[in-house]
């Protein structure tokens, strides 16, 4: 297993790819992100013709809960998902296997 920047593990995924090992409160922040994000674009798509999404710690862009089997999207895919679309992404991270397996 390897780890992040910032001593973050990664785990491989049902799919083979790499993923962040996370608390069991992320997926309420998931939850939370995820109406943020859907909100914001759906208040503004009328609004702003460009709307951009910009994550610094993108990570691999999905993440395993531990001690579970449950496997969640991260910032990076809630903001892909989300109905009315940015219309650029902006997606970083310092390390370069989180970064191979978000493409």
């Amino acid at each position: 297993m390897s780890t992040t920047s910032r001593g973050q593990e990664l785990a491989i995924g049902s799919d083979g790819l790499p993923m962040l090992e996370v608390a069991g409160h992320a997926k309420e922040k998931e939850f939370v992100l995820g109406r943020i994000v859907g909100i914001f674009n759906a208040g503004m798509q009328h609004k702003w013709s460009r709307r951009y999404y910009i994550d610094l710690f993108a990570g691999p862009g999905i993440c395993h809960i531990k001690d579970s089997n449950a496997e969640i999207d991260g910032s990076p895919m809630l903001a892909a998902q989300s109905k009315a679309k940015f219309t650029d992404y902006f997606l970083a991270d310092k390390n370069a296997v989180s970064l191979s397996a978000l493409q």
